[in-house]
């Protein structure tokens, strides 16, 4: 969800509620907001709501974007939501279809797909035996739990000093190197079971 309000919105909460509660589960990642650094609570909702993933941004040094605000939660997941190049309505942008955009809602955009990219290979016909619940990962514990598999090991228990941890999707999905017992669908069965 590529927005945030200032307070809670009961009809999205129900919805989201509703959807937790149904056979077909759906994962829910929202931008944490943007330039409500100074406010009380400057997560915004539905970012907040304690079955989303809230998504911030970084630069491409990967340093808290000025207009991402402080994460609220033990982990604040972060992606590049900077310049990022995104299609546009020709009639809204000069007669160009694409247009650099920044902002936590780009950020939720890209981390989404990431989140779908684990959801998609988990659900591979020579992977799905493999992942005894892959239902876990469309929920907020479940995904986040792999989300931790983005990240360098050295960074995961110390994060940044904004404490943001920022995705890294090719330290989980890295080729194997001689010697290296990594097997991502190992550590991703692991994660979902650290996460029960």
């Amino acid at each position: 969800m590529s927005f945030a309000f200032n307070v809670d919105q009961k009809p999205i909460e129900e919805a989201i509620e509703r959807a937790q509660k149904a056979d077909k589960k759906v994962l829910f990642l929202a931008a944490a907001s943007n330039l409500r650094l100074l406010a009380e609570h400057p997560v915004g909702f539905p970012a907040n709501y304690n079955n989303v993933i809230a998504v911030f941004s970084h630069t491409p040094s990967r340093e808290r974007s000025k207009f991402s605000p402080q994460g609220n939660r033990a982990d604040n997941f972060s992606v590049l939501g900077e310049h990022l190049n995104a299609a546009f309505p020709k009639a809204l942008n000069e007669g160009d279809f694409e247009k650099r955009q920044s902002g936590t809602s780009m950020a939720t955009a890209l981390m989404a797909g990431i989140a779908g990219l684990v959801i998609e290979f988990s659900r591979l016909h020579t992977i799905g035996d493999n992942v005894s619940d892959p239902n876990r990962l469309l929920t907020r514990a479940g995904m986040e739990a792999v989300f931790r598999l983005m990240m360098p090991q050295k960074e995961l228990h110390g994060s940044s000093a904004d404490g943001y941890l920022y995705l890294r999707p090719w330290v989980l999905f890295r080729a194997p190197r001689p010697g290296d017992p990594w097997n991502v669908v190992y550590e991703i069965e692991k994660a979902l079971q650290s996460s029960i």
